[in-house]
């Protein structure tokens, strides 16, 4: 059994992907017999409560005490690495699943400045983070605090695109800790359903300025946004449509344009984030946009539909590659408790 213990942080009462993933990293260290709890964040204090409904598959356990010893590894996601300061002698795990939601969240004014400049940048998101900055100091924990403390991190990344963004910044102590969606959203029947409608998915809260202008241009087409479904009537939706489109930041490898295409979407995605990378998201680049090229966005959208299923095996190796994910994280959660036997 691994002498390490492992304390993974998640925000309390939260019910994503992001957070089912650090349950079930827990879950999968215990089934590698390595001691490791999950810990409730909320408002700045690690807190003890119950397991969220959603969750309470993975039999794991709950602690809101971490020990501060060189055998203890606290496993930060990007929004708390403020939390690292509490410990003089654990080690770290930083785990990057956004690395957009680090800049808005823990960087300096500078490094948010610098990092959305480079981007699609709006003023708004600058003076929300002058907002940040200015109400609480303490959750500030920038570039240059990571380095202080370089001896005794180690960054797990989920997405190419976070492993990139690391290494511009000159930290080399990687490890690959990805994810996978839950196999509920995985087709059990034929995947290149021909009876399906002329119906494009999109989700409100990705990428709706892209998508409101992409409607403007095709009236007479039925866009329908994935917004306060149940699990079973998302299901329903991804294996009912033709398409989905998602023109938002993609702040790590994210799931529902996974879910889609496991369920027999075709997908059509923008280039930001990770969506940039053939690695996150593995699709043929014609399927791939700049947000700006509406007209060729509903040209693409147009041909899609019309022609689903010659369209459709294109998204074979995607579908494939996400079908193994499960089988890649057992092996990625394998390399870490070992990794961490040498710290």
């Amino acid at each position: 059994m691994n002498s390490k213990k492992v304390y993974v942080v998640c925000p309390a009462g939260i019910q994503t992907g992001g957070t089912e993933l650090l349950h079930q990293f827990v879950y999968e260290l215990l089934q590698i017999k390595v001691e490791a709890y999950i810990v409730y964040e909320d408002k700045g204090r690690f807190i003890k409560t119950e397991i969220p409904s959603s969750f309470k598959e993975y039999d794991i356990q709950v602690t809101s005490h971490i020990e501060d010893e060189q055998d203890s590894v606290v496993v930060l996601p990007e929004i708390f690495l403020f939390h690292s300061r509490k410990f003089s002698k654990a080690h770290f795990l930083f785990w990057w699943l956004s690395v957009d939601n680090y800049y808005h969240k823990n960087s300096s004014l500078c490094d948010y400045i610098k990092f959305y400049t480079t981007g699609n940048t709006t003023a708004k998101f600058i003076l929300r983070r002058i907002r940040d900055i200015g109400r609480d100091r303490r959750t500030v924990f920038n570039f240059k605090d990571i380095k202080k403390i370089d001896k005794r991190v180690l960054h797990a990344y989920q997405s190419s695109y976070a492993s990139h963004e690391l290494l511009k910044r000159g930290f080399f102590k990687q490890i690959k800790l990805t994810d996978y969606i839950n196999t509920r959203y995985m087709n059990t029947v034929n995947e290149y359903v021909s009876e399906r409608k002329n119906i494009v998915l999109y989700n409100p809260a990705k990428g709706l300025e892209v998508t409101k202008r992409i409607i403007k241009k095709l009236p007479d087409i039925e866009f329908v946004p994935l917004k306060k479904l149940s699990r079973e009537q998302m299901i329903h939706r991804f294996r009912e449509a033709k398409l989905y489109i998602d023109f938002g930041t993609h702040p790590g490898k994210d799931r529902i344009p996974r879910e889609a295409c496991a369920n027999g979407c075709c997908i059509i995605v923008g280039k930001r984030g990770s969506a940039k990378y053939f690695e996150d998201v593995p699709i043929h680049d014609d399927y791939k946009f700049d947000e700006k090229d509406i007209d060729k966005i509903t040209v693409k959208i147009r041909e899609i539909l019309n022609n689903y299923n010659k369209h459709n095996i294109n998204f074979h190796f995607y579908r494939t590659n996400i079908a193994d994910e499960y089988k890649r994280f057992i092996e990625e959660v394998k390399a870490f408790s070992e990794i961490i036997t040498h710290i």
